[in-house]
């Protein structure tokens, strides 16, 4: 069964601001609140206090300001604002230079951020890259929440690549990120990431468990809908190879849903529309 007990926990990148303590540090609340935004499919308020949260820990002696503007960066790239997500990175980048000290929560949540941007902007190669040396910063940090969110780029670039040894390496742990609660936020992506794998090695009946498991949960199906844009039109095609149309029209449904709430967002727009397309076979 495809479950977790960590879906609603925060990401490893907000665990620092959510409990500072420095006097000069005004951001107390928002990264949760933006977080807890997000969570519910107000994908346009959980960007704008992501926003502000940065703003407001701007005199935070910490690394606040630069944890929260890579949850900002994140967000920016979820959405497919690229430009803005770049432009928020290269001022988290200034911040971390500024510091002698960073630690490596900073530097391995910069790094992933960047390998999802660049991933997002197809280039796969760097996109490896990047979150390989994020693994390995986090590893050596011992902050092993960030080796979920590394492991799924370099899986998506591995089948990408059609690099397929890689890929049943990364399906397993994915896998077993998902099923097993071994994720402490985003059980569902490492789910849709091994699925993808699972569907490419031994067709979609090996993947049906965690398509299933995936589409059925309302809250996993919105988590993977608000953090990867391309998943409805993949759920619908994976759905309908099942020969289940319920499942693809309860994909459809969601998706659109989560685009009548955000109207600003174009690429939420773009993928309900690809993928009530695909269900309706109107190319």
């Amino acid at each position: 069964m495809l479950d977790s007990p960590f879906r609603l926990r925060m990401p490893p990148v907000l665990s620092v601001p959510r409990v500072c303590r420095n006097a000069s540090c005004a951001a107390a609340g928002l990264p949760e609140s933006s977080f807890a935004a997000w969570s519910r499919g107000e994908l346009e308020e959980g960007v704008r206090l992501a926003e502000a949260a940065g703003r407001a820990a701007a005199g935070c002696v910490g690394n606040c300001a630069a944890l929260v503007k890579t949850w900002h960066a994140a967000l920016l790239v979820r959405v497919r604002q690229l430009p803005s997500a770049a432009r928020v990175l290269a001022e988290v980048e200034g911040l971390a230079a500024a510091r002698e000290d960073t630690d490596g929560a900073l530097v391995a949540a910069s790094l992933l951020c960047a390998a999802d941007l660049a991933f997002a902007r197809g280039d796969v190669g760097a996109a490896v890259d990047l979150a390989a040396r994020g693994a390995e910063r986090a590893q050596r940090a011992g902050l092993h929440r960030f080796l979920p969110d590394a492991h799924t780029v370099a899986a998506l670039g591995a089948l990408r690549q059609g690099d397929m040894s890689v890929s049943a390496d990364f399906a397993n742990q994915l896998r077993d990120c998902a099923l097993l609660g071994q994720t402490a936020h985003g059980p569902s992506q490492c789910a849709w990431t091994a699925a993808q794998l699972l569907e490419v090695q031994g067709g979609p009946a090996s993947a049906a468990p965690l398509i299933v498991g995936i589409v059925t949960d309302d809250q996993l199906l919105l988590e993977l809908l608000t953090s990867q844009p391309t998943a409805a039109a993949w759920l619908v095609r994976a759905t309908g190879k099942l020969g289940d149309e319920v499942l693809a029209r309860r994909v459809v449904a969601h998706s659109r849903d989560l685009a009548v709430r955000n109207p600003g967002l174009r690429s939420v727009g773009a993928a309900a529309s690809h993928a009530a397309g695909l269900l309706a076979g109107d190319a």
